[in-house]
């Protein structure tokens, strides 16, 4: 009469604190008995399908699932039909088998019931248990009990979804069968500790971490294929508080703590420092294994010393002092600091001097023209805003950085290697240069230092002691940002755009060479060279959240033989992008018994570059470059899943990820749509089994075939 209600099959209600057995039949049906009776209360199909919602047969969501799955089986027989596949079309193998299964609750974390399985061909299904009240989604009035429901969790991670199957006929791989896969934990870490399942096996592991009532699948990264997790179990002694072992497929046993002091309240563990005070610039010194961090702090105003025929720096010291009175007598100081990185301390620190901003901050390799020696060394770009009618002046600051051994017990340094000694990382400034305007922004060039001074691009050389200038460009109005790719150089205008430079250096001349720029003006909050192979391309994010891909080619009649960048791309990001960074990815694993990459196959795969970006609300993202058949096939799927897939709030993910344009500023030219959305690719893995084989067949694949293409794209954006 009611179904879904958990009653017994007499109508009376179960008592609270009785077990509850979760048992899943041959075909994808799930049931749940009451013990130690074992009656059945419980039971609903499409588990094995991985449908959004499970509910109990009978009911009217149920028969919504069973309408959409005949849906997307007669989708995928008119689809084979139109491509001549004869009297077969029809047939869909049936989903793999459910193998291991399990039923949790977590107090404090997850009151309500948590569903786990892991399906025949290795995909991770999660569900989370809830009450619909009656007359709520098809429920009815007249029923007087809720309903019992099951939603699926979404595991968007890459390898979150199991391996692919050897074969296509959707039977159990036998590696999946055995051993348990599967295990629960609770009180690792500290501060209480985290509970959840943890799930082992074909894949990399995966955390699927309860949390304030959500369910969080993080990943265990840098893990070998050899020597992956396939067995867990919570560790606890003197020697490893609240820890947990290991057992690898190579046959070895790790014992492990997680970090202390981490929050999980997003899609990756975070670690916070507390400063005390504004952070406003991040850079990692790949030579020192350091990060260097501009921050900011009030400081009581101070009278600084001027000189008498100084006039300009009297101008700005008056208008610094109206400011600093006007919000009771402070003005923000920066300093620089270098953080060891995992315990995030600080190893050393340089003050400036109040009111003096650092606008940029990067790591430069140097050629010492003395020596001809190359030198890595911290740059530091810094200005003395006053406003519209007070001139800016800057500094260039060069910082060399070292370690050295301190001797505990007298304070002497040494550099002996005794036990009493502790490495210390110093900072020195080498060279500081006075700029007449503010140094926005400023990188390495072929062991040259380019330096944005205002308008101006100025080239430096490095003597050991002092920066001289060799070479100037003038630029349009506000450089923001410079990215250098060997010669080449690309710099970002707040208001005028992109600009494509190129750097001589015949040994009896040095130029600065305009190359094209883009002749329809952009708001540019960071730009970044993305090199796929032996292409190199341009990413610029406008101040609106839009990212667009130029590209120089002199030989195109639209580029006015080279002077225009053409714009290849675009796509809308939904918040202003604020820093780019490129960052090598890996090539792509090859199958065993694959033949040998061609020297062609080699170079394209082994020179390839993502660019990761951070936007100002706090997201994170990955534009990652990839080839031309992969494109065309993941855009068929992508339009597939945008028209025949439920959206968040009904809205549309492709007229989302159209660039806006802001009030009062002209319409760019339309660009090709050349850009795959990930979000949206990612829902492929959360849609049913029949689905999913429905939106293949839309683009001419398989079901295996989009998950390589899938697993492939992913494999690119797996850095860490």
């Amino acid at each position: 009469k009611n179904p879904g209600s958990v009653t017994t099959d007499s109508g009376k209600e179960q008592e609270q604190g009785n077990c509850v057995l979760a048992v899943c039949r041959v075909g994808g049906t799930l049931e749940l008995y009451s013990l130690p009776k074992c009656e059945k209360i419980w039971t609903a199909d499409g588990f094995g399908e991985g449908v959004s919602v499970l509910a109990p047969v009978g009911s009217g969501a149920a028969r919504e699932n069973a309408r959409f799955t005949n849906q997307a089986a007669a989708k995928i027989a008119a689809t084979r039909r139109e491509r001549g596949a004869g009297e077969n079309a029809h047939i869909v193998p049936p989903p793999p088998e459910i193998v291991e299964l399990r039923m949790d609750a977590f107090s404090t974390a997850h009151d309500r019931p948590l569903l786990t399985a892991i399906r025949g061909d290795g995909v991770v299904l999660a569900y989370r248990g809830f009450l619909c009240p009656p007359g709520v989604g098809g429920v009815p009035r007249k029923q007087t009990h809720a309903q019992l429901r099951f939603s699926r969790i979404e595991i968007s991670v890459e390898g979150g979804g199991g391996e692919l199957p050897a074969h296509a006929s959707g039977k159990p791989l036998p590696e999946v069968l055995g051993g348990t896969r599967l295990t629960r934990f609770e009180g690792i870490g500290d501060r209480g500790g985290i509970k959840g399942i943890f799930v082992c096996g074909l894949t990399s592991a995966l955390w699927l971490v309860a949390r304030r009532s959500r369910v969080l699948a993080l990943p265990m990264r840098g893990e070998s294929s050899g020597n992956r997790a396939v067995s867990f179990s919570c560790f606890h002694n003197s020697n490893c508080h609240d820890g947990f072992i290991l057992g690898t497929a190579a046959g070895g046993t790790r014992i492990c703590q997680i970090p202390p002091k981490m929050h999980y309240e997003a899609k990756w563990p975070v670690r916070k420092l507390s400063l005390k005070c504004t952070p406003h610039h991040v850079q990692y010194l790949p030579d020192f294994k350091l990060y260097a961090l501009s921050t900011s702090t009030l400081v009581r105003w101070k009278e600084p010393v001027v000189e008498e025929d100084d006039s300009h720096f009297q101008n700005l010291v008056n208008t610094r002092r109206a400011k600093a009175m006007a919000v009771g007598g402070v003005e923000e100081q920066f300093s620089l600091r270098l953080l060891n990185p995992g315990s995030l301390e600080c190893a050393w620190q340089h003050v400036l001097d109040p009111g003096e901003h650092v606008q940029t901050v990067r790591n430069v390799q140097l050629r010492n023209t003395k020596s001809g020696a190359l030198q890595s060394m911290l740059a530091v770009g810094t200005a003395w805003p006053g406003g519209e009618d007070t001139p800016c002046r800057g500094r260039i600051l060069l910082f060399d950085v070292a370690w050295k051994m301190t001797y505990a017990a007298t304070g002497q340094h040494s550099t002996s290697s005794g036990n009493t000694n502790q490495p210390e990382w110093q900072g020195r400034v080498a060279c500081e240069r006075d700029a007449k305007m503010a140094c926005t922004a400023l990188s390495g060039l072929e062991g040259h230092l380019v330096v944005a001074i205002g308008n101006k691009l100025v080239v430096h050389q490095w003597d050991g002691e002092l920066l001289h200038p060799v070479a100037f460009f003038d630029t349009p109005l506000h450089t923001v940002t410079i990215n250098v790719v060997k010669n080449f150089i690309l710099l970002g205008d707040l208001q005028k755009g992109c600009l494509f430079l190129r750097w001589k250096d015949t040994g009896h001349e040095k130029l600065l060479v305009q190359l094209s720029k883009d002749f329809e003006h952009l708001d540019v909050l960071a730009t970044e060279f993305l090199v796929d192979g032996n292409q190199l391309s341009m990413l610029c994010a406008d101040t609106v959240g839009n990212a667009y891909s130029f590209s120089y080619d002199p030989k195109s009649t639209e580029s006015w033989k080279g002077e225009k960048l053409l714009t290849k791309a675009s796509f809308f990001v939904g918040s202003p992008v604020n820093r780019m960074v490129r960052f090598k990815i890996k090539p792509p694993k090859r199958q065993a018994g694959a033949p040998a990459p061609t020297p062609l196959e080699l170079k394209a795969t082994g020179n390839r570059h993502a660019v990761f970006h951070g936007t100002l609300d706090g997201s994170l993202g990955i534009l990652v470059p990839t080839d031309k058949e992969s494109f065309d096939t993941l855009q068929k799927l992508q339009d597939y899943l945008v028209t025949r897939t439920p959206q968040p709030c009904g809205l549309n993910s492709k007229s989302f990820r159209m660039p806006k344009t802001a009030e009062g500023r002209p319409t760019r030219q339309n660009a090709p749509n050349l850009f795959l959305d990930g979000d949206t690719l990612a829902v492929f893995e959360q849609v049913p089994w029949r689905e999913q084989h429905a939106a293949a067949a839309s683009a001419e694949l398989t079901r295996d075939e989009a998950l390589l293409h899938l697993r492939r794209l992913m494999e690119r954006t797996a850095f860490l």
